[in-house]
C-alpha cells in the first residue's frame, strides 16, 4: 500500500486519492524507464532503485502549481531538513517553476510529459521526455500548441489590463471569433488565464517562453548605421515605428531597455525581420555566415506579427527595438543565465512586467 504524499491546496477528502495517483503516475514512469520503484515502507513515499543504490523519494502534489507557488514549497521543505530525493507531480510545471525546482535539487514529473530525477550525493538521475500521462480529451496538455493560441495568449500579455472581447480581439488577430473564443477557454483550463479573460503572469509568459523559438539565419555581414543611406531602404524601415520593419532583439536590445545585462562590445546583434521575402533579401544582401560563431548578426522571422509591429525607440538608439515582452522571451531561451536578468529587469512604465 502506498503511503500518501504531501499535498497541498486539498480537502481531506480528496487528498488521499489525489496523493496516491501521484505516486502510482511517477512510479509507472520510472518502472518504464528501467528503474525499480517500491513503496517507500517509513523510507519517503518510494524507494528508487539505481543499481546497487536505494534511494527514498518524497513526492509532492499539485495540480498546475504556479511559479510562487513552487518557490514556497521549496522553502517550506527546505526547513525540514535534509531528505533523499523530492520530486513534484503536477500536471503542468511551468518553465520558471523548474528552474527553481533544477536550483534547489528537486525532480518533477510534468504529467504533460517530461521527467526529472536528482539525488543528492549522486547527481541527476534522468531527465528525459515522457509519455503524457495526461487524458486525451478534455483542455490540451499543450495549451500554446496552436498558433491562435499563441497569438491570443500574446495578446493579452502585450496589454494584461485591458478588457477582452473575443469580437475585437478575433478582429485585431484576423481570426474568427469562435477560433479565439475556443483558444481562451483553453487557456484558463489550464490555469493560464482567469474568468475574466486576464493573463496569469508570470505563468503565461512561461508557458509562452517554452514554445518561443524563433529560427535564427545567421549573416556574414550587418547593415551599418553609420550608412545614411540606410534610413531611406524600405527593407529596414527604421523611421516609421508603426508599419513592420527590422526590430533589434534579445540582449542588445534588453540594454537599451535598462536590463541587468553585459554586452561585449564585438556581440553580433539579433534582428527580428517582417516576413520570408525580408529574409531572403538580408541573405542576398549579406550572405550566410559560413558558421554561426562567425555571424555578424541574425535575422529571424517572429512567430507573431506583433513582435516587428509597432516597434519602439528609447534614448539615442537608432534601430527600433521589438517589444520589451518579445526581448523577455528571447532572455528566456537562455537558461544558464535568461532567468536571473527577468528577475532583475523591469522596464519603463510605458510596459507591464510580465515575467
Amino acid at each position: 500500500m502506498f503511503v500518501r504524499a504531501r499535498t497541498e491546496n486539498t480537502t481531506p477528502r480528496r487528498r488521499s486519492a489525489l496523493a496516491v495517483g501521484a505516486i502510482e503516475d511517477i512510479a509507472k514512469v520510472l518502472s518504464g524507464l528501467g528503474f525499480v520503484a517500491e513503496p517507500g515502507a517509513g523510507r519517503g513515499d518510494l524507494v528508487v532503485r539505481a543499481g546497487r543504490e536505494a534511494v527514498p523519494v518524497e513526492v509532492e502534489f499539485a495540480a498546475t502549481p504556479s511559479t510562487t507557488a513552487i518557490g514556497c514549497l521549496i522553502a517550506a521543505r527546505r526547513r525540514r531538513g535534509p531528505v533523499g530525493v523530492r520530486v513534484l507531480v503536477a500536471d503542468r510545471v511551468p518553465l520558471a517553476g523548474r528552474e527553481l525546482l533544477r536550483a534547489a535539487g528537486w525532480g518533477w514529473l510534468d504529467r504533460r510529459g517530461h521527467l526529472r530525477l536528482w539525488a543528492p550525493g549522486q547527481g541527476l538521475l534522468v531527465e528525459t521526455a515522457v509519455e503524457s500521462l495526461l487524458p486525451a480529451s478534455g483542455s490540451s496538455p499543450d495549451p500554446i500548441r496552436s498558433r491562435v493560441r499563441l497569438e491570443v495568449a500574446i495578446s493579452l500579455l502585450l496589454d494584461p489590463a485591458m478588457e477582452v472581447s473575443v469580437r475585437a480581439l478575433s478582429r485585431s488577430l484576423g481570426r474568427a471569433p469562435s477560433a479565439v473564443s475556443v483558444a481562451l477557454a483553453d487557456l484558463r483550463g489550464a490555469s493560464l488565464v482567469t474568468a475574466g479573460s486576464k493573463p496569469l503572469v508570470p505563468e503565461l509568459f512561461d508557458e509562452v517562453a517554452g514554445h518561443w523559438a524563433p529560427e535564427r539565419t545567421p549573416l556574414g555581414g550587418a547593415p551599418s548605421l553609420e550608412e545614411t543611406r540606410l534610413l531611406q531602404r524600405p527593407a529596414f524601415n527604421v523611421e516609421d515605428l508603426d508599419s513592420p520593419g527590422w526590430a533589434l532583439t534579445d540582449t542588445q536590445a534588453a540594454r537599451h531597455y535598462g536590463a541587468p545585462v553585459v554586452v561585449a562590445g564585438d556581440q553580433p546583434p539579433d534582428f527580428y525581420v517582417p516576413s520570408a521575402r525580408a529574409l531572403r533579401d538580408a541573405v542576398n544582401q549579406f550572405g550566410l555566415a559560413p558558421v554561426y560563431e562567425a555571424r555578424a548578426c541574425t535575422v529571424s522571422i517572429p512567430p507573431v506579427g506583433a513582435a516587428v509591429c509597432p516597434r519602439y525607440r528609447v534614448a539615442d538608439t537608432i534601430w527600433p527595438l521589438a517589444h520589451p515582452l518579445f526581448v523577455g522571451l528571447e532572455l528566456a531561451r537562455d537558461r544558464s543565465r535568461g532567468r536571473e536578468i527577468l528577475d532583475g529587469w523591469t522596464p519603463h512604465v510605458e510596459f507591464t512586467r510580465v515575467w
